[in-house]
């Protein structure tokens, strides 16, 4: 039986629509030219012209579509599937594309509220006012759509439907460095009917990309994610990267504590209930991905919904969960020059929320088998 939600929780739901549709028309960037859709569509654009990742083509087409273009941050970094998949988008004009990508990213949070088990209007209200979620729509950034895919990906993994969850994971190649730690995770579990999913997605990817891209796509990808492109302003980085590159830490600091946050993510997610594991594994890749924005933050929300559906988790750390995903934190001033509070909260949230599920080993109430049919 559907449980009425109470009406708080739906109060704070629509409060958080609200203030996410006040800070997009205010910080919207999408129809600029810092914006994340206009690489997308810059690389559909040049989807199977053998031009994908040359400056000079990309340059033209910003140049026609907005008649600006960034030095750097407007080249497209994705893999060459994704620019076929956004082919049909980019034969529209911009605006009109633009109006879609939103209306399929909007779909993709709604998509998300409906499936992740436990009640839809904590879900919705830990969605609305997502920060980083909002920065996501502001930038015109995939992460509503990948989000959508991993967290369909965890809850198949709870129901042991792997082979499924795999195929679902797979879409994560739109940004792989942030779901390496997931995969990993994965088989380390011996969940190894997740790999023929994961192996399918990843061939299927592989042709799109040969499609799309030409013999020579994968030379000129690694050649444009490893120059200027691949790393625009890593001082703003919200990750142990960000944090490195702005005291000026050495590779090898670097390496050692992320190897230290590994450890304590492969030896708290192989103590905790399978989705929760995950969840911590996928906001861990935001951490250690090397590559990740505020608006990648977005990926711990399966994390808080984790922590608010643990019945043993302690009160003040569901308080703390309740104030990482909210936008306080990070619109106060002191958050604004990075190192700020933000590029702390993760590395803090990972390491307090780990332990404690791990140590406490409670099982949530929609984990595993125990996942419920209705919202």
């Amino acid at each position: 039986m559907l449980k009425r939600p109470g009406a708080g929780m739906a109060l704070l739901a629509a409060l958080g629509i609200g203030l996410s549709l006040a800070q997009w028309s205010q910080g919207d960037r999408s129809a600029t030219c810092s914006s994340d859709f206009l690489n997308f569509y810059t690389g559909a654009r040049l989807a199977f012209s053998g031009h994908i990742y040359q400056p000079a083509a990309e340059k033209r087409v910003q140049y026609e579509t907005l008649g600006c273009s960034g030095e750097h941050y407007g080249q497209f970094v994705r893999l060459p599937y994704f620019a076929a998949l956004l082919w049909p988008l980019a034969q529209l004009p911009f605006g009109v594309a633009l109006l879609v990508w939103r209306c399929l990213s909007v779909a993709a949070v709604v998509g998300f509220v409906w499936m992740w088990p436990g009640p839809r209007w904590r879900t919705l209200a830990v969605c609305a006012w997502s920060f980083p979620l909002m920065a996501a729509f502001a930038y015109g950034q995939d992460v509503p759509i990948v989000l959508l895919a991993a967290g369909a990906g965890i809850v198949l993994l709870g129901r042991e439907r792997d082979w499924e969850a795999g195929l679902c994971l797979a879409v994560g190649a739109a940004k792989p460095h942030l779901f390496v730690i997931l995969v990993l995770m994965i088989l380390a579990r011996r969940r190894w009917r997740a790999a023929p999913g994961l192996g399918a997605g990843g061939l299927a990817i592989a042709a799109v990309s040969f499609l799309t891209g030409g013999w020579g796509w994968p030379r000129e990808f690694w050649r444009t994610v490893t120059g200027p492109a691949g790393t625009p302003n890593p001082g703003a980085m919200i990750n142990l990267h960000g944090i490195a590159y702005f005291f000026g830490a050495p590779l090898w600091i670097e390496a050692v504590v992320a190897a230290a946050f590994l450890a304590l993510i492969a030896w708290a997610s192989g103590r905790m209930p399978a989705p929760a594991g995950f969840a911590l594994a996928l906001a861990g890749g935001v951490l250690l991905g090397g590559h990740s924005y505020l608006y990648d933050l977005a990926f711990s929300i399966p994390l808080l919904l984790v922590v608010l559906a643990s019945p043993g988790i302690a009160l003040w750390l569901k308080w703390a969960a309740g104030v990482f995903a909210s936008p306080v934190v990070y619109l106060m001033p002191l958050s604004l020059a990075p190192p700020g509070l933000t590029h702390f909260l993760l590395p803090a949230f990972l390491v307090l929320t780990g332990i404690a599920l791990a140590l406490g080993r409670q099982e949530p109430k929609f984990a595993g088998a125990a996942l419920p049919a209705e919202g």
